[in-house]
């Protein structure tokens, strides 16, 4: 099989699974938060899509999992993604981008947010979150246990989306998966892991 064909066979897998997610997650929703909070999230989304910037090896990064990652807190595994989707959506056409590449970012991205969101409920995470509740304390278990399960939350959307984003990019680039997550994850993921501590401030 040709490198184009092995990449259009990788991004119709991740695009199938995402397709699989989504619907599964909206078997049990969060209930609506309302046009107002999804176009709102959406809207700070795309803003922050926009400013991205070039990794080492065919891929670009942005700080719009810091929303993702809030909606998800706030709103559920269904409206997250939903959320994530229509903002990378946005984004990748206002960057011209192909529609490979377009369905793809959609597709890692929806996989990455309505995985971690279905992990955290699944380990008894609450939503929203105990710490956003008032007269709470931090020496609370309750409080203790959402704000491990956050960093879970969040390990586990980084750990997704630098997966699928370099294993599109060995496949595209014949290069070794090994080689490509160094060079485009080992030096920021600290970096993201931190800065997702700024979605609690957005959910809060």
């Amino acid at each position: 099989m040709t490198r184009e064909g092995r990449t259009h066979l990788f991004v119709g897998s991740v695009t199938l699974t995402a397709l699989a997610l989504f619907a599964g997650a909206s078997g049990s929703p969060f209930p609506f938060p309302g046009w107002w909070a999804i176009a709102s999230f959406i809207l700070v989304a795309f803003a922050l899509e926009t400013l991205q910037t070039q990794l080492k090896v065919e891929a670009n990064g942005s700080t719009s999992f810091i929303m993702h990652i809030a909606a998800g807190l706030l709103f559920g595994a269904f409206w997250s993604g939903l959320i994530t989707a229509s903002s990378t959506l946005l984004g990748e056409l206002a960057r011209g981008s192909k529609p490979l590449k377009l369905v793809f970012n959609i597709s890692q991205r929806t996989i990455a947010v309505v995985a971690a969101a279905l992990l955290y409920t699944s380990l008894g995470g609450h939503l929203p979150p105990s710490y956003l509740s008032t007269g709470v304390t931090l020496s609370s278990d309750i409080v203790q246990t959402d704000l491990g399960l956050f960093f879970l939350f969040a390990s586990a959307y980084f750990f997704l989306n630098s997966v699928l984003v370099s294993s599109v990019v060995s496949i595209s680039s014949e290069r070794t998966f090994r080689e490509v997550w160094s060079l485009n994850t080992r030096g920021v993921l600290g970096y993201d892991i931190g800065a997702s501590l700024i979605s609690l401030l957005v959910a809060w």
